[in-house]
């Protein structure tokens, strides 16, 4: 039993999804900050979830296995699984089903962006996806390249963001079936940033409770650019339908040019529904 809680940091992504770095490099930079325990959450796919868990015990870190699920509602909503069955194939099929949705809705931004006269093209930005599932992230970086965008969050803000010029809604899963997706592999599911829900309590608090109701098991209420507002309102809805909180830096690439923070602790309830060691 440590005499301490561990530092943890539940939301990584790496270039296996849209992150800029290797596993390797991710854990290592999460190992240099000081953290006890990190969880890979790369969207829509586990193919680097066993390398992961091996490398992490490799240099002292311990490793949940994860996923970050997109799923469609009214509005996008991700689920964060912890702890899924990632060996499972049932699971692996089911995730490749997910990121075929993707690459239609790849197919169809592309076209529009066309259309407003930014010319890519999906080979151009399969460059930038060097691992197992493209997004917008590496359609962004297509747009930087060739001068139509200044940055990714440029891109995003003016193309490629909920409701912009190039956006398209995408065909998914509901956030009730990837709850359950999780939930039938094993996994602890959890609500990812909820601040990108625009939500005031109310309409929290009804969004909540549904997906309680198909399974819920925690919120992401300590997400790193939530304020003081966003972490008490999601922190009483968690504490309302008997969900743990959970946090993370959402890394995804270098340089961080916000205050994230490099690590957090959490309460007890989240190390023990995660089986972290403490």
């Amino acid at each position: 039993m440590k005499d301490f809680l561990p530092k943890c940091d539940l939301h990584l992504h790496s270039n296996i999804s849209d992150g800029d770095f290797s596993v390797e490099y991710v854990l290592d930079r999460q190992k240099r900050l000081g953290l006890d325990v990190v969880a890979l959450t790369d969207h829509d796919t586990v193919d680097g979830v066993a390398f992961a868990k091996e490398y992490g015990k490799k240099i002292g870190l311990q490793v949940l296995a994860g996923v970050e699920l997109s799923t469609m509602g009214d509005r996008e909503v991700h689920v964060l699984g912890y702890n899924v069955d990632y060996r499972n194939k049932g699971f692996i099929k089911e995730l490749k089903r997910l990121r075929e949705l993707r690459e239609v809705r790849n197919n169809k931004m592309i076209a529009k962006l066309n259309k407003l006269g930014l010319k890519i093209t999906m080979d151009e930005v399969k460059v930038f996806a060097t691992g197992t599932t493209t997004g917008r992230s590496h359609i962004a970086k297509v747009l930087v390249q060739k001068g139509y965008c200044l940055s990714v969050n440029h891109a995003f803000d003016e193309y490629l963001g909920f409701g912009k010029k190039a956006y398209v809604k995408e065909e998914r899963i509901s956030p009730q079936e990837g709850v359950k997706l999780i939930k039938r592999f094993g996994g602890k599911a959890v609500l990812a940033h909820p601040y990108s829900l625009d939500l005031d309590y109310e309409q929290a608090d009804l969004f909540v409770s549904q997906l309680a109701q198909a399974g819920l098991d925690g919120i992401e209420s300590e997400y790193f650019s939530h304020t003081n507002e966003d972490k008490e309102k999601y922190g009483r809805l968690a504490d309302k339908y008997g969900l743990f909180k959970t946090g993370g830096s959402d890394f995804h690439r270098e340089p961080i040019e916000d205050n994230r923070p490099k690590y957090m602790t959490l309460a007890p309830a989240c190390y023990q529904e995660l089986k972290i060691e403490v």
